[in-house]
């Protein structure tokens, strides 16, 4: 949600690297990296409407609550890792769901269509477990 430096911490296990060294398994064996962060809002501020995919280790959370403060969007649609984040930044991922249809998913596939949807509302966060990624869509009907 800003543009600088931060360090990617990288594990000798594969697939687990975080820019938030808590989601991180074995610490014990971490490297770190730099990378640089971007502020999201400076590629889709102009947009009226997005598809997006968040993969961002950890910090998915920190995306979705800058695209909920800016959101004057007519329609989107984001998919975003569920499975890290342990507590952490989940009220602003609450807020970020909040009335617009949501479904989680897991290793099935699954269709894209309205049936499959929820409209999220505060305390369906249970209906998310087991998700390891969701599906978030503002003003999308999968019916057209």
């Amino acid at each position: 949600d800003t543009d600088e430096t931060l360090y990617l911490n990288i594990p000798d296990s594969s697939g687990n690297a975080s820019l938030d060294v808590n989601c991180v398994k074995h610490k014990h064996t971490i490297k770190t990296q730099p990378v640089i962060v971007h502020n999201v809002m400076n590629y889709i501020k102009d947009c009226k409407n997005f598809v997006m995919k968040l993969d961002i280790e950890g910090l998915e959370y920190k995306v979705l609550n800058k695209i909920h403060q800016n959101d004057n969007f007519d329609w989107y649609c984001i998919m975003f890792e569920f499975n890290r984040f342990g507590g952490k930044g989940n009220d602003l991922i609450e807020n970020f769901m909040y009335g617009k249809q949501v479904m989680g998913i897991s290793h099935d596939s699954i269709n894209l269509d309205n049936n499959n949807f929820f409209t999220y509302k505060k305390g369906d966060w249970g209906k998310m477990q087991g998700a390891s990624d969701i599906i978030v869509c503002k003003n999308i009907n999968w019916e057209k």
